[in-house]
């Protein structure tokens, strides 16, 4: 196992927070947790052995435009899935100069319900028990939420925001940081799945979970 953790300040609102995490599966696993943060800091993820390739289509893979999801789900943000999805994959096919790093255009992410209910899962749990952090209160991490909600996948990743319901500002935020960025640009992801869950006693107000899979 291989783990760089690095932690930084940048120049985000004092209400913002930053964090991401990256758990590739190859001979080897890698871990690559980062956090961008002005008040605070974000943990990294766990990890557990990921099963068979996934089967593209039958795994939670949906059409965008059918989905809908519960409000408690979204920050009540209206069309929620579709305008996320559709902001990624403007800037996945842009192509991006991430901190001086030009990548290159990359193909469209489909929408996957099940990496939704991961992600929907880990912003529940952040903005209930007021935490911020890529490990959740069970002590799991990417990896494991995606084997509690059923998802096979080769590939794992995951970026997270607290403190905005705005998804282009988040998507700037997420731009700004060249390791954000780079996430938002890898080629081996597939699918993505997000959720933004509110709680207006906690810390940061409202907790999105973005999370990739392959």
């Amino acid at each position: 196992m291989w783990e760089l953790k690095c932690m930084k300040t940048n120049t985000c609102s004092p209400h913002t927070q930053l964090s991401c995490f990256h758990q590739p599966l190859h001979s080897i696993y890698a871990a690559l947790a980062v956090a961008m943060l002005s008040s605070a800091c974000g943990g990294g993820g766990g990890g557990a052995a990921a099963p068979t390739n996934p089967v593209f289509g039958q795994n939670g893979s949906v059409d965008v435009n059918v989905v809908t999801m519960e409000a408690g789900q979204t920050c009540n943000i209206a069309r929620f899935p579709q305008e996320l999805l559709a902001h990624i994959n403007a800037v996945r096919v842009a192509g991006q100069n991430c901190g001086g790093t030009l990548m290159a255009p990359a193909a469209p992410l489909t929408w996957n319900t099940l990496i939704t209910q991961a992600a929907a899962m880990h912003s529940l749990d952040m903005a209930s028990k007021n935490f911020y952090s890529h490990t959740g209160t069970d002590g799991g991490g990417v990896f494991d939420r995606f084997a509690a909600v059923g998802y096979e996948h080769n590939d794992a990743g995951e970026i997270l925001l607290a403190g905005t319901t705005k998804i282009p500002d988040a998507m700037n935020s997420f731009l700004r940081s060249p390791s954000h960025c780079s996430y938002l640009m890898r080629p081996d992801y597939k699918e993505v799945g997000g959720a933004c869950v509110s709680n207006a006693a906690s810390r940061f107000k409202h907790y999105l979970t973005v999370d990739f899979g392959s």
